[in-house]
């Protein structure tokens, strides 16, 4: 599966998969990460928020990749 692959390679390389995420996925992800960018003396702007969003899961993300040795 191509698209797999893909995805796969996006999330090795910058930590991010584009579109993975609809608007109502970003309002909940800006409204939990709103009160530790004030701790930090962010200005909570949507940029500011979807990154440190993204620092945050790039720090704890964990990714093991299995496959398998037999067939295609």
């Amino acid at each position: 599966m191509e698209a797999f692959l893909e995805d796969l390679n996006n999330v090795l390389s910058s930590g991010d998969v584009p579109n993975i995420y609809e608007n109502e996925d970003l309002d909940k992800i800006y409204q939990s990460i709103r009160h530790i960018a004030m701790q930090l003396s962010l200005p909570p702007t949507k940029t500011n928020l979807l990154s440190l969003y993204q620092r945050r899961v790039r720090s704890n993300l964990h990714v093991v990749v299995v496959m398998s040795p037999i067939g295609e």
